[in-house]
């Protein structure tokens, strides 16, 4: 049951990095659109 609820963590982090990466990517793309239209 443990480690049951280790992975589910592990999964957890990934999805959040993945998401994190994801709205990372979205500020870059909108910072760069911003600042190329001034």
């Amino acid at each position: 049951m443990i480690k049951n609820y280790c992975e589910e963590i592990l999964a957890f982090g990934q999805t959040i990095q993945i998401f994190r990466l994801l709205l990372a990517g979205m500020f870059i793309f909108i910072y760069e659109g911003v600042h190329s239209n001034v």
